[in-house]
């Protein structure tokens, strides 16, 4: 007889030691009703009608699973309304809670059969019951670790909340029946697996779950801790008075960046008030949101995060570092703090307001001819006539076909948050695309992912992009979730349909050379020249290059250039992944501009390179303005500026700078921060005031400063080219204008 599987005191708070399945069942939401009903009994005072509630709840529960064994027996297939309690009401409690809209009446995916149009009526045969997803997600992980790492199969994620877990014996739970619990745990596992589900994946147990929300919510019982622990409830929707003065405290704390010496000073400032300990508030805080950051051990130079292939390395695989994963006690020596993203997706809808203003998206009209939002461009667009990659044929849908699915973009930089500049760290942020433009980037609304510790830029990123990788592969297949709108379960599906950062930080995430090599750009096939007199290793990118020594082409046309595609992108990092010897995999990467196969090529919902744009702020006010700038001055590089008719005098430029300063006295502070002398302190200057001075104030002050006045022409062309396209609304006339301009503002400059 094989061994029994080891039990943990269960992650999702009901309190039981379960296996590490059966943990994984109750962290999906997939309890036995009868242990979630007894726990949120619990921590609340007794209430007839809510105690009356229960015991019937339970009496059902069991009924059920009775009936469910005697329907298999006799061979024939459950339905979900063999399921019901019949003596449930079904309808939803009037007070305080919203209207029921068209589109959200039932757990359909509207988009199969009525967004879609009639035409692809055929593509959708008759449903029957999917895999499981947990085996679904177990073979993704392996088939990603073999096209990124290569066929040395090591799945996994490392999570060191195993460990932190106590040893003592925790309180069971008496559950229901004369069987012993590892028996009772078995079956309930058996009961889960085999139960059938509807065409959206909702099973009868979730169905006895909703139907337990909606009683909750009726008697005016909310839940306020983990979507999917019944654990803490609190009557008419608050907090106890100890709880928001806790909260309020700790908001101060990170809203006004108290520092922590600060904070416990606020204990002998109010000494008649109470005062946790900031780690007290914080775990207090934790339980309260229903949210735990995963502690993956990691490099202790961010080469690496040993997760995925690199699991069971115990030493740094990059050869230039080397060190030791564990410190000489056996506990690692660094930690990268990973923050779940699907616990917070379900949570917004668990939320009225965030309900509805997730709605977003849903109800936006595309008007072809017109760019206003993400959902206009043509990869979403596209995205909405695409089926999902999946094993289950028989069950197809479409992207974003259900109202409530998530469109969501990463954006990653590493910024030096030290004066000296000599550590970095890179932040992952997720912008939630279903929020209206106003909210989505505003500090409240933005998903923080992790930061990549430093002090340097990781060896190898996809390791640390592996537990986003693993979250938004099950976000594809689909994860429950309540949504308080209908007041019923669905599954909630997200997809990462955009990256952006800066062009060194998007070549990262891409596995590609970078802006220097010989294949440097991301969405075309330009190749780089270089100077040979120079002696540099740097290459260049211009359209005319008859005068470099074996350029081919000798020229490019701006509106004709090579464009990538994804496939043909694919094709090459796999012949650079699968190369038979590091000096053919080294020779191809310098020729296509790519190291390998990313491992955001497994997610299905990104393009390449259409899902990588480039970032506005970092292309034209970080580096196209600042280096316009330069040659003005002759500071450009090494170039020989001397006598050249596009620099401006010295003297003419310390009176740009002195006119520049004086603006700032005439314009509203809405405009952002003052510019200040742009001679004297342009190292002072950020993105923003690049952005002003190039918009407002530098049409002023550099009229009649050039030798020549096609230097101020060319300028101002470049200042309505950047006009139109921070437009609001840009129509395709629009675009073919900016689109024409800039190629002649190109040619222009090189001339």
């Amino acid at each position: 007889m094989p061994p029994k599987p080891s039990k943990v005191l269960c992650a999702c708070n009901c309190g039981k030691k379960v296996t590490h399945r059966t943990q994984g069942l109750h962290l999906e939401g997939r309890a036995k009703l009868s242990v979630a009903v007894t726990f949120a009994c619990q921590n609340l005072e007794p209430e007839p009608q809510l105690q009356a509630m229960t015991k019937r709840l339970r009496t059902q529960s069991h009924e059920t699973e009775k009936a469910s064994k005697r329907r298999q027996i006799q061979g024939r297939l459950t339905t979900i309304e063999d399921f019901q309690p019949v003596d449930i009401d079904r309808t939803l409690p009037s007070p305080g809670t919203p209207p029921f809209t068209e589109g959200f009446q039932d757990l359909e995916h509207e988009g199969t059969s009525n967004e879609l149009g009639n035409e692809h009526a055929a593509l959708l045969p008759d449903t029957s019951l999917p895999p499981r997803r947990s085996r679904r997600i177990a073979e993704q992980t392996e088939v990603i670790i073999e096209r990124r790492w290569g066929n040395n199969p090591q799945p996994g994620d490392e999570s060191e909340y195993d460990s932190e877990l106590p040893n003592e014996d925790a309180n069971t739970v008496q559950t229901f029946g004369g069987d012993s619990e590892d028996e009772e745990e078995e079956k309930y596992e058996e009961d889960v697996a085999e139960a059938p589900v509807d065409e959206n994946g909702i099973s009868p147990w979730d169905r006895l779950g909703e139907s337990f929300q909606r009683e909750m919510a009726a008697l005016g019982v909310s839940h306020c801790s983990n979507p999917f622990s019944c654990v803490e409830y609190t009557i008419d929707n608050k907090l106890s008075e100890e709880d928001v003065n806790l909260i309020l405290k700790y908001t101060l704390k990170v809203e006004d960046h108290l520092t922590e010496r600060t904070f416990r000073r606020l204990e002998r400032t109010y000494p008649n008030e109470h005062h946790d300990s900031l780690k007290a508030t914080k775990k207090r805080i934790q339980f309260l949101s229903g949210f735990k950051p995963i502690r993956y051990s990691c490099c202790v130079n961010s080469c690496v995060c040993y997760t995925g292939y690199y699991e069971h390395h115990t030493k740094c695989p990059n050869p230039e570092c080397g060190e030791d994963r564990y410190k000489a006690n056996g506990k690692p020596r660094k930690y990268f703090n990973y923050h779940p993203l699907i616990p917070r997706l379900i949570a917004l809808y668990r939320n009225p307001e965030y309900a509805e203003k997730m709605r977003y998206r849903a109800n936006y009209e595309h008007v072809p001819g017109e760019t206003q939002d993400v959902f206009d461009g043509t990869h979403y667009q596209t995205l909405l006539k695409t089926i999902v990659p999946s094993d289950d044929e028989n069950r197809p849908f479409f992207y974003f076909s259900d109202p409530r699915d998530i469109a969501i973009g990463i954006s990653t930089d590493g910024f030096a948050p030290f004066k000296r500049r000599r550590q970095t760290c890179w932040p992952i942020i997720a912008i939630i695309y279903n929020l209206a433009p106003e909210l989505r980037f505003l500090k409240p609304h933005r998903l923080d992912l992790g930061t990549i510790p430093g002090p340097k830029k990781p060896w190898d990123a996809d390791s640390f992009l592996w537990p986003i990788v693993e979250e938004f592969s099950k976000l594809a297949i689909g994860v429950k979730a309540w949504d308080v709108s209908t007041m019923s379960y669905f599954i909630l599906r997200a997809y990462l349909i955009l990256l952006f950062g800066d062009i060194p930080a998007i070549a990262l995430l891409m596995r590609m050379k970078g802006p220097n090599g010989i294949s440097p750009c991301r969405t075309c096939k330009i190749k780089g020249v270089r100077e040979p007199s120079s002696g540099s290793t740097t290459h260049y990118v211009p359209l005319r290059r008859d005068t470099c020594v074996g350029a081919d082409p000798p020229y490019y046309d701006a509106s004709e250039l090579p464009i990538r595609t994804h496939d043909e992108f694919i094709e090459q990092a796999d012949a650079v992944q699968l190369a038979p010897n590091g000096a053919m995999r080294e020779a191809l990467a310098k020729k296509y501009g790519i190291k390998g196969r990313c491992i955001l090529a497994s997610i299905p919902s990104i393009s390449f390179p259409e899902s990588f744009p480039f970032d506005f702020m970092h292309l034209i006010w970080e580096n196209l303005v600042p280096n316009l700038i330069c040659f003005w001055i002759g500071e450009f590089k090494d170039l020989d500026h001397e006598d050249a008719d596009y620099v401006i005098a010295p003297h003419i430029w310390t009176k740009v700078g002195i006119e520049t300063a004086a603006c700032g006295a005439t314009i509203p502070s809405a405009f952002g921060a003052r510019v200040p002398n742009i001679a004297t302190h342009r190292s002072l200057m950020t993105a923003e005031m690049y952005s002003n001075w190039t918009l407002f104030i530098a049409p002023i002050v550099l009229r009649g400063r050039f030798k020549k006045e096609r230097y101020y022409k060319h300028f101002m062309q470049l200042v309505e080219l950047l006009k139109l396209c921070l437009e609001l609304e840009i129509s395709d006339e629009m675009l073919d204008k900016i689109d024409k301009g800039f190629n002649s503002w190109v040619e222009k400059y090189e001339q």
